[in-house]
């Protein structure tokens, strides 16, 4: 398993300052965050990522989303275990491989 590390951002997006300078660590969980609200065209270098989970909004998570959103991770080099809902919260198990 290979550590990947970038400048991380908040929940909303804002990049990390402490100290004046960008917070670098980790990244995992925000890659896979950035996946599952990227619409494709989000991202102008990789037009096809994005699993646009806003799109899901007041709607149950059906096969096709978990699909797709399976289909991302993967693209992105994680290996997905699972990709489950529990009481309306969107559990997803993977690891970078």
């Amino acid at each position: 398993m290979t550590l990947v590390k970038d400048i991380l951002t908040d929940d909303t997006g804002d990049i990390q300052i402490v100290n004046g300078d960008f917070v670098v660590a980790e990244s995992d969980y925000q890659h896979m965050r950035d996946i599952m609200l990227a619409a494709p065209g989000h991202y102008k270098q990789f037009p096809l990522v994005g699993a646009n989970i806003n799109m899901q909004i007041n709607g149950a998570i059906d096969g096709e989303f978990r699909k797709q959103l399976r289909l991302q991770l993967e693209g992105d080099g994680f290996k997905v275990n699972q990709v489950k809902e529990v009481n309306g919260q969107l559990e997803v198990d993977a690891e970078r491989v």
